[in-house]
């Protein structure tokens, strides 16, 4: 059963789901590049990628599933956010 969301989750949650697709897709690459350069061979490496991939992606799903199905969260900034607003950019060359 899904937990009702306020709009503070939603937007934290969606937050924290970019950031773990970042991790998991650079993660991904690196996983692949290594099997790639240890197996030396592209033949192997195309046998195996796919069910790499496959698994890596599984794992990704279940965790979405799981996050949605028993979690809410709510970020909490560990910094300062800090917005400069700065004046007219238009210059005046009179």
């Amino acid at each position: 059963m899904a937990l009702e969301e306020t709009q503070v989750q939603t937007r934290s949650r969606l937050k924290f789901e970019k950031k773990v697709k970042e991790i998991h897709d650079r993660a991904s690459g690196q996983i692949l590049d290594l099997v790639d350069v240890s197996l030396g061979d592209e033949g192997k490496f195309k046998a195996i990628r796919s069910k790499i991939l496959r698994v890596i992606n599984d794992a990704g799903r279940n965790f979405q599933k799981e996050l949605e199905r028993h979690y809410a969260m709510e970020y909490v900034s560990t910094t300062e956010d800090i917005i400069v607003v700065s004046g007219n950019s238009a210059t005046n060359n009179s």
